[in-house]
């Protein structure tokens, strides 16, 4: 009968699962790496935030006018 004990420590000791470790962390860290430098997500989420801007953009100056004129007639009237 071997001893769970003396199992656990050569499990823990051995060099192949000291190892283990640290390949899941090189390939975690791979994997960000490669997202990271990936030109065309980088590129999409340029084109996005562009759309996102322009939008806004549009969405500001058409309330602008409609806003302005409101204003000018307020102060018109209350000049008045």
């Amino acid at each position: 009968m071997a001893n769970p004990l003396s199992d656990l420590f050569d499990k823990l000791m051995s060099p192949v699962s000291a190892l283990s470790g640290a390949d899941r962390v090189a390939g975690t860290l791979a994997a960000i790496s490669r997202t990271l430098f990936d030109g065309k997500m980088w590129r999409s989420l340029g084109w996005i935030l562009l759309g996102l801007v322009l939008l806004l953009g549009g969405v500001l100056l058409l309330l602008r006018k409609p806003i302005e004129g409101a204003a000018g007639t307020a102060a018109k009237a209350a000049l008045l």
